[in-house]
């Protein structure tokens, strides 16, 4: 995807309070104390058992400081809008939309129930709202629908786009 001429926009989230983030970091070091506690009475692995329930409890925190601090991103080329993901600098475009494959534009509020459908992937944070909208697309003659929040500049270029 060229990133020379691209309209990009960051999805920015509602952030968890601080007091939040320690509760839970409290509550998981006794969960993960009291789990190693019980561990301590099995006899012949009890070393290998709290070994992996460290790293199961690692994998988990990573996931879940991943999720509360990466945003979504929307990046509109001249023939693509893609949609991804942004922690700190790295970026990971997950899903890439050729613009003469869409099908259908338009506002969350004119969306109906579609059996042909194969997936709907969601780019929102909470409720849609009334900026919200859809696009569908065909790709490999199956549809798919993806709903986003465009700001209205990738809103206003995309309708041109489309409508050409």
């Amino acid at each position: 995807m060229d990133r020379d001429k691209a309209v990009v926009q960051i999805l920015r989230k509602r952030r968890k309070s601080l007091a939040f983030m320690i509760i839970s970091g409290i509550v998981l070091v006794v969960v993960l104390n009291i789990l190693i506690t019980l561990t301590n009475n099995l006899n012949q692995i009890k070393n290998i058992a709290s070994v992996l329930l460290l790293i199961v409890f690692g994998i988990i925190i990573y996931l879940v400081v991943e999720k509360i601090i990466s945003v979504y991103i929307y990046l509109l080329t001249e023939k693509y809008l893609g949609f991804g993901r942004k922690v700190g600098k790295r970026e990971h475009i997950t899903l890439e939309i050729p613009i003469k494959d869409i099908v259908k534009y338009e506002s969350i509020s004119e969306m109906e129930v579609d059996t042909e459908l194969s997936n709907t992937y969601y780019f929102i944070y909470g409720e849609p709202r009334e900026t919200t909208r859809f696009a569908e697309y065909y790709k490999e003659d199956k549809k798919y629908r993806v709903i986003f929040n465009p700001n209205e500049r990738i809103n206003r270029i995309l309708d041109r786009k489309l409508s050409d």
